[in-house]
């Protein structure tokens, strides 16, 4: 189960992480197209940032996680 919350939370960040460079794809080519341009920028911005913080979140519970509990499976 996907949103099982203290089980699985490495897949939900990581399901969450590729969420948000689809967004981020998306945006980047609507700002390319020039389409709100002056709007989409910042948002951009902001996803961009969202997006590491999520990534140090990943990488914080794996490097977290003892080894016991990734081999439980």
């Amino acid at each position: 189960m996907l949103w099982d919350w203290p089980n699985n939370i490495k897949m939900t960040l990581v399901t969450f992480f590729w969420i948000l460079v689809g967004i981020i794809t998306l945006l980047l080519m609507a700002i390319r197209f020039g389409i709100k341009k002056e709007l989409l920028t910042p948002m951009f911005w902001l996803l961009i940032g969202i997006n590491f913080m999520v990534l140090i979140g990943i990488l914080w519970e794996a490097i977290n996680s003892p080894i016991t509990k990734l081999n439980r499976e």
